[in-house]
C-alpha cells in the first residue's frame, strides 16, 4: 500500500511540478521582478554564480547557519539519537514496558513532535513574530526533560 502511494505521489510530482515557471506558461521569476513597482534598472543585473567553494565558505561563515545548526542539533539531534537508539530499550527496562507498549509510547512522541513543529514554527512567526524566544523556551524544555531522565 505504501509503495502503491509513493508511486502515485511520484507520478503526480513529474507531472505538475516543473523547473521554471515558464515551463506551465507563466511569466519568469526576472519577468515579474521587472514588472514590480519600485524596480530600478540596477536590478536588472544579473548575479554573478559562485564557485561551490566559495558559496560553502559563505555558508560556513554566515551566524544564522550555525544558530540554526546549533539550534537542530541540540533540541532535534538529543531526541532522534536517543529515539532511535536507546528509547525502546530504555522504556523496557526502567519502566518496565514490553516492547510494544514502548514502541507506542515512542510513536506517540514522534507524532507529537510532528504536530508541535509547525506549531512552534507558527506561533513564532505569526503570533509572537520573534524566534528566539520560542527557541530558548524549546531549549529549557528539552533541559528540563533530560534533566528528568538523568534522575
Amino acid at each position: 500500500m505504501i509503495g502503491a502511494i509513493t508511486c502515485a505521489v511520484a507520478v503526480a510530482v513529474w507531472y505538475w511540478v516543473r523547473d521554471h515557471p515558464s515551463d506551465l506558461g507563466l511569466p519568469s521569476l526576472r519577468e515579474i521582478d521587472v514588472s514590480s513597482p519600485g524596480h530600478s534598472s540596477a536590478d536588472t543585473a544579473p548575479s554573478r554564480k559562485l564557485s561551490l567553494w566559495v558559496g560553502a565558505k559563505v555558508v560556513w561563515h554566515s551566524r544564522q547557519t550555525w544558530t540554526g545548526f546549533l539550534a537542530h542539533f541540540g533540541l532535534l539531534g538529543s531526541y532522534l539519537t536517543f529515539s532511535g537508539l536507546w528509547a525502546v530499550p530504555y522504556l523496557m527496562h526502567v519502566y518496565g514496558m514490553d516492547r510494544l507498549e514502548a514502541a507506542n509510547y515512542l510513536l506517540a512522541a514522534s507524532v507529537g513532535l510532528l504536530i508541535s513543529a509547525p506549531l512552534v514554527g507558527h506561533i513564532s512567526d505569526r503570533i509572537l513574530r520573534r524566534r528566539r524566544l520560542p527557541i530558548v523556551a524549546m531549549a529549557l524544555l528539552t533541559s528540563a526533560v533530560w534533566l528528568a531522565m538523568g534522575f
